[in-house]
């Protein structure tokens, strides 16, 4: 990040003018800056996302459901091999 402060004197070595300098400036740093909190958030999504509140809600639903087995079949299939 600390490259962005020499954009001004690139952009005045091409040639601009004073007030497009500035302008530039601002948004190519923009630009960047943006660029590298989109990665920043790609790189490490789960800090952005509500995980905390999604796995309270499946803790507090596996508390409160009730477990049953599955019922055994009345009679099963019979397997032929051959």
């Amino acid at each position: 990040r600390t490259w962005l402060m020499f954009v001004p004197s690139a952009l005045l070595g091409a040639g601009l003018a004073p007030a497009a300098v500035i302008t530039g400036s601002i948004v190519i740093s923009a630009i960047f800056l943006g660029i590298d909190e989109l990665s920043a958030l790609l790189e490490e999504p789960f800090s952005v996302l509500p995980m905390d509140s999604y796995c309270n809600g499946l803790r507090d639903l596996h508390l409160y459901a009730e477990f049953k087995p599955a019922p055994e079949p009345e009679r099963a299939m019979p397997v032929y091999y051959g």
